[in-house]
């Protein structure tokens, strides 16, 4: 039998983006949290070579996925391994900045680090993830993190983090609209830089619990994309105490503190065929064993 394993998704609970450094990346702050919900990944362990598949013919496989990447990454640091085929039940559509691929990455990681004979610390596994992408090393994880630089380093404690966003240590729903929009990331940031943004939008920003959300990549998005504002403030119109784009897009979420508004929005947003997912957030794990509850 194959290992079944969550690959948990992230939203942005504020999201600030400042100039471009020389090393071609922009300076970003964001805190992100975890979801308990996502992709799921089947691990067959002894496989005759190493493969990736995915559900979707939009995902691509072998090694053109982070999934492959991964495999080959953590291969430099532990001989040890075995072979793996790894099946990706893409729940969530590529291009949603909601952290699916990068989660897959990560998921993988943790779990061919438990194979090894002498795995690496979970603060090692963190730095070498960070080969893989910005958003990785967040995953090895989850929980709720505030992060800098390219948005691979962590800013605060665990704890000073969880303090400031208290209202997140309740039971609280988001309800995702994870859009069929793909919107690229590059071309987010190249529209970013053509603009004043040295100007806030205070309309995009919301506060709760005396915390300021948002996300600098709203207005430029929105420009481009007007349908995925009507979603946001309809978000707002059905009783979300926040509700924002996740990074860069094209996902959509809302914060709900009952669910019995969450759910009433999302019959609110099937009425209009629009995809949604209701979900809570997720606390971090210390292994992939945390995340085998499917």
């Amino acid at each position: 039998m194959p290992l079944t394993v969550l690959s948990p998704v992230k939203v942005n609970l504020r999201l600030s983006i400042g100039k471009k450094r020389p090393d071609g990346y922009h300076q970003v702050n964001t805190t992100m949290i975890s979801l308990d919900t996502g992709d799921y990944l089947y691990f067959k362990i002894n496989s005759a070579e190493d493969r990736v598949t995915a559900s979707r013919q939009d995902v691509p496989g072998g090694k053109h996925n982070l999934v492959f990447s991964a495999v080959k990454l953590i291969r430099t640091k532990l001989i040890d391994i075995p072979r793996v085929n790894v099946f990706i039940e893409k729940r969530i559509p590529p291009g949603t900045g909601l952290g699916a691929g990068s989660s897959n990455a990560a998921v993988s990681l943790l779990v061919l680090n438990n194979l090894s004979s002498k795995p690496l610390p979970l603060n090692q596994l963190r730095l070498l993830s960070a080969e893989l992408g910005s958003d990785v090393p967040f995953f090895i994880e989850g929980g709720i993190s505030a992060l800098r630089g390219r948005g691979d380093e962590f800013d605060q404690t665990v704890d000073d983090v969880r303090h400031e966003f208290s209202y997140f240590s309740n039971k609280i729903f988001l309800l995702i609209i994870p859009h069929h929009i793909s919107v690229s990331t590059k071309q987010a940031y190249q529209s970013f830089d053509l603009t004043d943004n040295s100007i806030q939008d205070t309309k995009n920003v919301f506060k709760l619990d005396n915390r300021n959300y948002g996300n600098d990549f709203e207005p430029v998005v929105f420009e481009r994309h007007f349908q995925l504002k009507y979603y946001r403030d309809k978000l707002v119109e059905k009783g979300a105490e926040v509700a924002l784009l996740s990074g860069s897009g094209s996902a959509l979420f809302g914060v709900f503190s009952d669910r019995l508004t969450a759910e009433q929005a999302k019959r609110s947003f099937e009425h209009e065929h629009v995809l949604t997912v209701l979900t809570t957030t997720r606390k971090a794990w210390k292994s992939w064993e945390d995340l085998t509850d499917k």
